[in-house]
């Protein structure tokens, strides 16, 4: 009968090697849409104001005091995503590491690191 903790430690090894690449395709799009929500940003940001005078180009890129009042819902909504999308992409390198982690304990059976 084979010994079940080297079918556990094996096991772990492997989902340790599966997680990283999930962590890495993770990366890739969370970078991906970053660039995404920034280039929308970017296209907000450098948007033609029509010459009524009222308000400059300085004065609609940088409200001042009351930015939180002068922000228009699609650009809220631009800011929200973006906020999101950086939470995960800090999250998918936490669980690249984490991972990384994973796979050094069950390779060195060091059952701090596995129980992180």
């Amino acid at each position: 009968m084979a010994d079940p903790l080297v079918c556990l430690r094996n096991t772990t090894i492997g989902i340790a090697i599966w997680n990283i690449i999930y962590a890495l395709i993770q990366m890739g799009v969370m970078g991906w849409q970053t660039k995404f929500v920034r280039d929308i940003q970017w296209e907000y940001e450098g948007r033609q104001l029509p010459a009524t005078g009222g308000i400059d180009a300085f004065q609609a890129r940088f409200p001042g005091l009351y930015a939180i009042y002068t922000e228009t819902p699609e650009r809220r909504r631009i800011n929200a995503l973006f906020v999101i999308v950086l939470v995960t992409l800090f999250l998918s390198f936490v669980h690249f590491f984490m991972s990384i982690a994973l796979l050094y304990g069950a390779i060195k059976v060091s059952m701090s690191l596995i129980l992180l």
